[in-house]
């Protein structure tokens, strides 16, 4: 999932560049905006339930 992740930002960041530089082109821009809002919001979802779970020691 981390993999997906990674590829998901990596998208999103070629995509707002691509719509940055070319012009004429702002919606990509705007789909890498979303992409990168979207990955950074799962991965949040994702990996934020996973903090303070292998907290409990074993001899409870």
């Amino acid at each position: 999932m981390l993999v997906l992740l990674v590829i998901l930002v990596l998208i999103a960041i070629a995509f707002g560049v691509l719509g940055a530089i070319v012009k004429g082109l702002f919606w990509l821009l705007i789909i890498g905006c979303v992409v990168f809002v979207g990955a950074v919001l799962y991965g949040f979802y994702r990996f934020g339930k996973r903090v303070g779970r292998g907290s409990k020691s074993s001899t409870e």
